[in-house]
């Protein structure tokens, strides 16, 4: 059977342009987003896949992790990216897919599967994020996907890779996912879907009429 390929520049954040007050692309997500685009040129991959409906909205002049937090999803983070590969990167419109439920890194891996790679027949992943993220993006993803999944990581170099706050909520993080998630069987769905809507604290909160069920 033939099977298609993706590349998934995962999402970052965006910035409140404060000359024009509107909502734009951080630079990072631009950058994923670049490196994603001259991926799927080069490699003739098929499709180009955003993600997320929520993000944080940061102060261009403030910390990388703002407290408190922030999160908007006006507009989702996954059209906003979708808009500007197409009018900026010259991405065709027919070569980009989007995932637009997930909240976080795990959502992002659990339903690109579901709604995107499932139903395209997509089995090989590039998976496109900062190079202090990449080591948890690359657990969560093969985690989540399972072996019959081709997944791969390129990395874009960002001036916060070395930032001790960045590092240290990277390294809490891939803890808590793994606390929840290491001893599951790789890419079986069923119990995913599960551990996320019992014990994730973004899906857990969802009302039960809203979550997306695949199971």
């Amino acid at each position: 059977m033939f099977h298609r390929s993706a590349v998934v520049p995962l999402a970052h954040n965006m910035v409140l342009n404060k000359d024009t007050m509107e909502k734009e692309l951080t630079e990072e997500s631009k950058l994923r987003l670049g490196k994603s685009a001259e991926i799927l040129r080069k490699h003739n991959i098929d499709f180009l896949v955003t993600n997320s409906r929520i993000c944080q909205l940061v102060d261009p002049d403030g910390p990388a992790l703002p407290e408190p937090r922030k999160y908007i999803s006006d507009p989702p983070i996954w059209r906003a990216s979708k808009e500007y590969a197409i009018e900026h990167l010259g991405v065709p419109a027919h070569c980009i897919c989007a995932e637009t439920y997930s909240l976080d890194t795990t959502g992002a891996a659990y339903f690109t599967k579901k709604l995107v790679l499932e139903p395209m027949n997509i089995r090989s992943v590039v998976v496109v994020t900062g190079s202090y993220h990449m080591p948890r993006a690359m657990r969560i993803f093969r985690a989540m996907l399972g072996p019959e999944y081709m997944v791969e990581g390129v990395k874009v170099d960002v001036p916060i890779k070395d930032d001790p706050s960045i590092m240290a909520h990277e390294e809490d993080s891939l803890k808590k996912f793994l606390n929840d998630f290491d001893t599951m069987r790789p890419g079986f769905s069923k119990a995913i879907e599960e551990k996320l809507y019992e014990n994730h604290p973004f899906y857990s909160n969802i009302p039960e009429n809203e979550r997306l069920r695949f199971y």
